[in-house]
């Protein structure tokens, strides 16, 4: 209730307080004098006693000290726990219609203050929203299928709608007016509907043959049930592979009486390898699987004077020693070497010069050993490795892990004199 309120009752409270206390004081003052006006007799002319006449004053001043303060009330209306509005009632006094707030409009929900006498108050109250889920109903359009019942559902609760019947058809969905797909589960439309259903024919005495290479499809045909099928589509190729269609899946496409599926089986291919190798290393032959893996790392070794270099194709690419074998094609392949070369270091002693101190040979290569020229009273002899003397021209076949020193041969040249 409002401060203005509540000031102008307790003023008109007042006001009849002190017009009980003046009339009650007029009347203690018209007794006196009536007493006195008596001479001081204890009684009246009439017959009542003196008492009675006094009886009404103390009645009306017991009445105006029994008076107490108005008492005010709260009702308070909540939705779902919040306090939207309170409203201050005096006691015994009603909620007016035009308090009572309007509750705000849940989809699928009918909201309603519950039922609470707002007539007679005479404590604090609290009035609370309820909420009941709407009720709505659903018509079948069944399309051409058997009759189905309308339904009742209740908001937001669980829907399981029912599954037509059409002889020849496959029933697929119900949908609304806009051709959304309705499913079972929780109801939220809120409003009356119908739902019409949809249907795949079934074609009768049809089969599917479907063709699936690498688990993907290739061809798909429809065929009538007891054929024959014969339009039998080609692989893909597939590099280093022999690909060809499943024999037992060919033989289900002989009066054919269900869906086939028939699937490309894949064999990896196997190739030949020749080596050609100069050095006789690498000799023979060896076969390899596509895709599998290899290693010739067991056939290398050692040839004097040469370093193994490398494996390559006849397109000249490099091939590993090992690894996964990807040339779908039969090959030759061929052992590349790298003859070595060495530093030869040139030693004349005393009776000798040489016009250079080292001199490089590649093995297998032709070579010439410089010559030395000698001072008089020696011969040159030859160059000398490992104390044997050496060829001074000619293929180098000498093979060592370290440098190779070659010594020049000279001896005394010895005179015969005559007598």
């Amino acid at each position: 209730m409002p401060d203005t309120l509540k000031n102008m009752l307790k003023e008109e409270y007042m006001m009849k307080k002190l017009l009980i206390l003046i009339l009650s004081l007029s009347m203690s003052v018209a007794a006196l004098s009536s007493c006195s006006l008596l001479g001081g007799s204890e009684t009246s002319s009439s017959d009542a006693p003196a008492s009675s006449v006094e009886t009404p004053a103390s009645s009306e001043e017991d009445s105006s000290t029994s008076e107490v303060e108005e008492k005010f009330y709260n009702v308070k209306f909540t939705v779902n726990g919040e306090v939207i509005k309170t409203v201050e009632v005096k006691e015994g006094g009603a909620v007016a219609a035009a308090d009572i707030p309007v509750l705000e409009e849940k989809t699928g929900y009918t909201m309603a203050w519950e039922n609470v006498d707002l007539s007679n108050i005479t404590a604090d109250i609290e009035v609370k929203a309820v909420a009941t889920a709407n009720t709505y109903t659903i018509t079948f359009d069944e399309n051409g299928g058997e009759a189905v019942e309308d339904m009742s559902v209740v908001y937001d609760s669980e829907v399981t709608l029912p599954t037509p019947v059409r002889t020849g058809f496959d029933f697929v969905a119900w949908v609304d007016a806009d051709e959304n797909v309705v499913t079972s589960g929780k109801w939220t439309i809120a409003s009356d509907i119908t739902l019409t259903a949809t249907w795949n024919e079934i074609l009768p005495d049809m089969y599917i043959v479907n063709f699936k290479q690498d688990g993907q499809p290739v061809k798909s045909y429809t065929v009538n049930e007891g054929a024959d099928f014969t339009n039998i589509p080609d692989t893909a190729e597939k590099t280093g592979y022999t690909v060809v269609w499943n024999a037992d899946h060919l033989a289900q496409l002989s009066n054919i009486q269900s869906n086939v599926t028939v699937e490309a089986v894949e064999t990896a291919n196997t190739y030949t390898v020749t080596f050609s190798d100069a050095k006789n290393i690498f000799t023979g032959t060896v076969d390899v699987t596509y895709d599998a893996t290899y290693d010739w790392s067991n056939l290398l070794t050692t040839v004097t004077g040469y370093n193994f270099e490398k494996l390559t194709s006849e397109e000249g690419a490099f091939v590993a020693m090992s690894g996964t074998w990807t040339i779908a094609d039969d090959q030759t392949i061929t052992a590349n070497w790298t003859a070595k070369e060495y530093t030869v270091v040139l030693t004349v002693g005393n009776g000798g010069t040489c016009t250079q101190t080292t001199m490089t040979v590649t093995y297998d290569g032709h070579y010439t050993i410089p010559a030395v020229t000698v001072t008089d009273g020696y011969v040159f002899e030859g160059w000398k490795l490992n104390g044997t003397l050496i060829a001074s021209a000619g293929t180098w076949s000498y093979d060592s892990n370290e440098t190779i020193e070659l010594v020049a041969s000279l001896k005394t040249e010895e005179w015969t004199k005559n007598y």
